[in-house]
C-alpha cells in the first residue's frame, strides 16, 4: 500500500459524508474537508448556522491531524479559498465567498498540508499556469503581482453568473460587497467581532447575533436549498449571557469558546431584542447601565430607549407604489412572509403577528389627526398556543389590559388576516421596508422607512420622492383592509 494510498483512504473515512479533496502542487499535497449545513428560517437572536458547522468540521481536521501524524502534517501557508480554488470543487463569488459544486455558499472547509505528492497534481492548478497565471503570485494577497494574476485567473476561478448578477451587492446590507473587491471592514460579521457599532450598522444587524446570510439567500447558487431551524437556540445562549462565563459553558462545544465572550454577546443580544422591541431584557438592561464596560452601558441604553417602559413612538414614511416599481426593488434584500390578524375593539385596532415562530400582540395609537407625526406603538410577545387560542375564541379585554397595559374597553373580535411579503434592507444608513400585500382579493404594494430622528425623517421622503415617486403618505394596512372589507359588505 502506497503512502498515496494510505491518505487518501484516512481522508475519506474522517470526511465520512462530507466531501473531500486531495492534490498535490508545488511539492506539497493538500487534503481538503467540504462540509455542508443548511441555511436557516431567520428568528430571534439569530445565530448562523454556520458557526456549529464550523466546530464540526474543525473536529474532523483534528482527527486528520491525529490520524496522519506520521505524515508530519502542517497547517496551510496560503489563504484558505486559494487552495480550495485549486481543488476545482468551488468556485469564487464576488461577495468573497466561494461555491461548491453541490453545497453552493453553504459549506464551511478544513484543510490541512503535507510535504511531498502523495496525491495526483492539481489539474486545476496546471490548467491555470497553462493560460499564465503566476500562481505563486494569485495565492499571495501581498504579492505585487497579485492584482495581475487574480485578474487573469478570474474567468477560470469566478463564478461565471456573477457579472451579470448583481443580486448580493444589491442586498448587503451594509454595501460590503463592491466588485471587484469585498470590504471587510464593512461585513456585519466584522463589526460583530469588535462588539460595538454606529447606529445604522445597529439597526442593519437586526435579529442577527451571529452571522449574516443576507447575500447568501439571494445568490443564485443557493437556489432549491431549503432553510432550516436554527441549531442554536436564542432563548438559551440570551440566558447564558445573564449568567455570564458559566453560563455560555454548555455553547463552547456548539460555537468555539472564541465566541463565548459574555460582553460581546450581551451587547450583539441586547442589540437585537432592541431592533425587535422585545421586551424581555428590560430588567437586564437596567442594571446594565452602570456596567464596568462602555459598550454594555451604550447597548443597554439603546434598548431601554428603543423599547423601555414607556410605548414606543414609531414614526414611519410610507407610500403606496405600482407592481413596476415594486419588481425593480424586490431583489435589493431577503424577503421573508408575515401575516396581520386584525381585531377589533370598539374603536381600538389590534393586530396579531405571525413571523416565522414567533406571535406578537400589538395596539397602535395615533399622536395627533396628523399621519405624519406618527404613533404610539403597545407590543407584547405570545405563545403560538395563546395566539391559536384568541384568533379562534377571540382576545377578551382582561387579556388585552393584562398583555400590553392598555383598557380597551371590550372583547376583541378577528376580522380577518393580510399577508406580507417583506423585503428588507439598508441603504444610506435607513432601513427601507418593501411589501407586496395580499387580502381579501386584492395585492398592494407599498415602501415604508421607519424613522429616529427628524433628520432620517426628511432624508427618506426626499428617497421615496426622487427614487419611487412618493409625494404622499399612504394609509396603514389595518385600514386599507378595513375598507376593503367594508366595500366587500357593500357589494352583497
Amino acid at each position: 500500500m502506497t503512502r498515496s494510498t494510505d491518505l487518501i483512504e484516512i481522508l475519506s473515512t474522517i470526511a465520512a459524508e462530507d466531501d473531500f479533496a486531495a492534490f498535490a502542487y508545488d511539492g506539497v499535497t493538500y487534503a481538503l474537508i467540504f462540509h455542508p449545513y443548511s441555511p436557516q428560517i431567520e428568528g430571534k437572536l439569530m445565530v448562523d448556522n454556520y458557526y456549529p458547522a464550523y466546530q464540526a468540521v474543525r473536529a474532523k481536521r483534528l482527527s486528520l491531524e491525529q490520524a496522519t501524524a506520521d505524515f508530519a502534517p502542517m497547517a496551510v501557508e496560503y489563504p484558505y479559498k486559494g487552495i480550495a480554488l485549486l481543488s476545482g470543487k468551488v468556485k469564487r463569488l464576488y461577495n468573497s465567498l466561494t461555491a461548491h459544486e453541490e453545497y453552493g455558499t453553504y459549506f464551511v472547509m478544513e484543510m490541512l498540508c503535507y510535504r511531498g505528492e502523495w496525491a495526483k497534481e492539481s489539474e486545476f492548478a496546471a490548467q491555470l499556469e497553462g493560460v499564465g497565471v503566476d500562481l505563486q503570485a494569485f495565492l499571495t494577497p501581498t504579492h505585487p503581482d497579485h492584482l495581475a494574476a487574480r485578474g487573469l485567473a478570474d474567468p477560470y476561478v469566478t463564478y461565471s453568473g456573477c457579472a451579470e448578477c448583481g443580486k448580493c451587492v444589491l442586498a448587503c446590507p451594509t454595501g460590503a460587497i463592491q466588485p471587484p473587491d469585498f470590504c471587510r471592514d464593512k461585513c456585519l460579521r466584522e463589526w460583530q467581532g469588535k462588539g460595538e457599532f454606529p447606529i445604522e450598522v445597529a439597526k442593519a444587524m437586526g435579529s442577527r447575533v451571529l452571522g449574516c446570510h443576507t447575500c447568501q439567500a439571494v445568490c443564485p447558487v443557493n437556489v432549491g436549498k431549503i432553510p432550516t431551524a436554527p441549531i442554536v437556540d436564542g432563548d438559551a445562549l440570551w440566558q447564558g449571557v445573564i449568567e455570564g462565563k458559566k453560563g455560555l459553558l454548555p455553547f463552547g462545544d456548539l460555537l468555539g469558546h472564541n465566541y463565548l465572550r459574555p460582553v460581546k454577546l450581551g451587547v450583539l443580544c441586547l442589540n437585537a431584542l432592541a431592533n425587535a422591541r422585545d421586551p424581555q431584557a428590560k430588567e437586564v438592561a437596567a442594571q446594565w447601565l452602570t456596567h464596568p464596560d462602555e459598550r454594555l452601558r451604550l447597548a443597554a441604553r439603546r434598548y431601554l430607549e428603543r423599547v423601555g417602559v414607556k410605548p414606543q413612538l414609531e414614526r414611519e414614511v410610507k407610500g403606496l407604489i405600482d407592481q413596476q416599481t415594486y419588481l425593480a426593488y424586490c431583489d435589493k434584500g431577503v424577503t421573508t412572509l408575515q401575516t396581520n390578524y386584525y381585531l377589533q375593539a370598539g374603536d381600538h385596532r389590534l393586530r396579531i403577528r405571525h413571523k416565522g415562530e414567533d406571535w406578537e400582540l400589538t395596539l397602535k395609537v395615533r399622536v395627533g389627526e396628523d399621519r405624519e407625526l406618527g404613533h404610539y406603538e403597545y407590543n407584547a410577545p405570545l405563545s403560538s398556543e395563546v395566539a391559536q387560542r384568541f384568533l379562534t375564541e377571540g382576545l377578551p379585554r382582561a387579556d388585552t389590559l393584562r398583555y400590553l397595559g392598555i383598557d380597551v374597553g371590550g372583547d376583541a373580535t378577528l376580522l380577518g388576516s393580510l399577508s406580507t411579503y417583506r423585503t428588507v434592507w439598508i441603504q444610506d444608513g435607513l432601513r427601507w421596508e418593501l411589501d407586496k400585500s395580499e387580502y381579501l382579493g386584492v395585492t398592494d404594494y407599498e415602501i415604508e422607512c421607519e424613522v429616529d430622528s427628524e433628520e432620517e425623517w426628511l432624508r427618506a421622503k426626499e428617497w421615496v420622492k426622487t427614487h419611487m415617486g412618493v409625494e404622499e403618505q399612504s394609509i396603514g394596512k389595518y385600514k386599507r383592509f378595513c375598507r376593503r372589507l367594508e366595500q366587500l359588505k357593500q357589494e352583497k
